[in-house]
């Protein structure tokens, strides 16, 4: 919910914005019908009790003709699905290979290129990707290599980049 003099973001549980201090909207009163009676509050209110007994649901508030079936309330469809669990995601499928069988390894025409860099330090300058360079800097990793590439101002040393 949005401030209404502001438009400034409202907490659920904030009675004033903290923006400009206004006081928030009184929530709308809505009227329920069904299973147990009469009631008035809001449409989370009602939601709850829509959800904890089966029956037909009617709503009506002020500036309304009548009495509407609860399903066909679109306010009050989403404050419903607001409360509903979000369904936890289904396991990942789990491959099994029988008789020895892996699939084929993955066509390099169909992996993304690596990332090229320049590398320099002990009087050369190499480019390749990275899992490359890191070979060369093994050999001697007293020198103070310095990595570049496409997008960078100005040459990085070695450690701010691989660590």
């Amino acid at each position: 919910m949005s401030c209404t003099a502001c438009g400034a973001p409202l907490p659920p549980d904030a009675r004033f914005c903290s923006a400009c201090g206004a006081a928030r909207p009184a929530p709308e009163a809505w009227h329920l019908s069904g299973p147990g009676g009469q009631h008035e509050g809001t449409l989370e209110e009602h939601a709850v009790r829509v959800g904890e007994t089966s029956g037909a649901w009617h709503l009506w508030k002020t500036g309304w003709e009548g009495w509407k079936p609860w399903d066909t309330v679109p306010e009050a469809v989403q404050a419903a699905a607001a409360l509903a669990p979000t369904p936890e995601p289904p396991e990942p499928p789990t491959l099994t290979f029988s008789g020895g069988y892996r699939p084929p390894p993955v066509p390099d025409r169909l992996r993304e290129p690596e990332e090229r860099w320049h590398l320099h330090g002990a009087g050369e300058q190499l480019e390749g990707p990275l899992r490359e360079l890191r070979e060369r800097v093994a050999k001697d990793p007293e020198v103070a290599w310095h990595l570049w590439k496409p997008g960078l101002e100005g040459w990085v040393p070695w450690a701010q980049v691989v660590g």
